[in-house]
């Protein structure tokens, strides 16, 4: 499990850089705005009690996998239909009021932008 947030998270810093730089944007500076629509926030602040990260990283990894699985046309119609049922139906745990956690706004953006991509690639999805 240990390996496995590592993996996202070095996948998510990756994107971060990768992505200021094509747009030629200072790195010190936060691209993300939350009242923008669309974009997936590059990275997630933190915040006392906000989300759990392990929480977190495990609910984004299952989206991310439902995503790729669906642009790669590696799942059936159906079985995709059942995964992401459980995957939204899946809470995500809170930090504890003492520790940091996700930004739960944040957050909450990027799980909704990767529901909207989800929801894109089923339209007409022939698995």
């Amino acid at each position: 499990m240990i390996y496995m947030i590592i993996i996202v998270a070095v996948i998510v810093i990756f994107i971060a850089v990768a992505s200021e730089k094509a747009s030629g944007k200072d790195s010190s500076v936060s691209s993300f705005n939350p009242s923008q629509r669309n974009v997936t926030p590059t990275v997630l602040r933190e915040q006392m009690s906000g989300y759990d990260k392990a929480s977190l990283i495990s609910k984004l990894d299952q989206y991310n996998s439902l995503i790729v699985l669906l642009e790669d046309h590696n799942i059936s119609y159906e079985d995709a239909v059942k995964e992401y049922d459980i995957i939204k139906s899946e809470p995500i745990k809170r930090a504890p009021g003492h520790t940091k956690g996700f930004n739960i706004e944040d957050s909450d953006e990027y799980i909704r932008v990767c529901a909207e991509k989800i929801d894109q690639l089923m339209i007409g999805y022939r698995g």
